[in-house]
């Protein structure tokens, strides 16, 4: 009998923390994860033509750092030109699982919660501070994304062609994990002692701001089977809260917690209690404000 595969892995997807799609008719769980998927492929398309360009621009050719070594100037012109032959690769992707899917990607949404979210903590930060936010930005997806892709791409129920993908993703993004790890720590002993504590806080807001699901993104996708699934007005908070959601978001922080934790940026936090009372009084409302509690 011929295997049957997903497009997506169940095991890091928000949509199956709830009961009613865990219980919903097989045809619509598929659905959901092929929306997964398109998730996915639209967030690392806009993540690698949007802040990772614009950071190895800035690496390549910008006085922001005058005297950053000519070895890894060069370097962020090499990873620039991977990143665009990835969002290449993803986009004809997207457009081959519509083709055999017949599925699309859901339209509603203006701009995903990562880019709202980061605009925002470019707003509200200092000038000083402000000029370096998206480049922190792109250190914190380029040292973490390696673990994410392999997470899904060893699941064997994902459909082969996409596991392929990601895995060879995942193997440029090792060496590109590598390369950031060095610009965070050439950034981080230029930088004036006087910002590095703004700095600390910065980097926990970045990391939530990848990290954490698009409120918007899930609404809009279990709405479009709310016929299925019945209305629930308590729906998304429950995801939102699902004990899962905040290990998962820890346990994608790992490899860049231990970056922090190597360089001595915070007191130890790579332990889920640490993480989670440096982190819990953070979160961003659907405009993608940053929200203190």
């Amino acid at each position: 009998m011929k295997q049957k595969y997903s497009y997506f892995s169940r095991d890091v997807s928000a949509f199956f923390l709830i009961e009613e799609v865990q219980n919903s008719p097989e045809h619509i769980q598929e659905e959901l994860l092929v929306h997964n998927l398109f998730e996915h492929l639209d967030f690392t398309i806009l993540l690698e033509e949007g802040p990772v360009a614009k950071a190895c621009c800035l690496l390549k050719e910008s006085h922001l750092l005058p005297n950053f070594p000519e070895e890894l100037r060069k370097e962020a012109g090499i990873i620039l030109a991977e990143e665009q032959e990835h969002s290449f690769q993803y986009d004809n992707t997207k457009g081959f699982v519509c083709e055999t899917t017949g599925l699309y990607p859901i339209e509603d949404i203006e701009k995903p919660a990562f880019i709202l979210r980061l605009e925002q903590i470019i707003a509200q930060s200092s000038p000083e501070l402000s000029q370096w936010a998206s480049l922190f930005f792109t250190i914190i997806s380029e040292t973490l994304i390696t673990k994410q892709l392999s997470g899904i791409s060893c699941d064997v129920s994902v459909h082969p062609f996409v596991r392929e993908l990601l895995t060879k993703h995942a193997k440029d993004e090792a060496k590109h994990r590598a390369f950031f790890n060095s610009v965070f720590i050439y950034i981080w002993t230029e930088l004036p002692p006087s910002i590095k504590e703004e700095v600390r806080e910065l980097l926990l807001q970045l990391l939530l701001a990848y990290l954490l699901p698009d409120e918007s993104y899930i609404t809009a996708t279990l709405k479009r089977y709310e016929h299925v699934l019945g209305k629930s007005q308590d729906r998304i908070q429950r995801i939102l809260s699902h004990p899962k959601t905040r290990e998962r978001v820890f346990n994608a922080a790992l490899p860049t917690l231990k970056i922090f934790n190597d360089q001595k940026i915070f007191e130890d936090i790579s332990s889920k209690d640490t993480f989670y009372k440096r982190t819990q009084h953070l979160s961003f409302d659907v405009s993608g404000k940053l929200v203190r509690s």
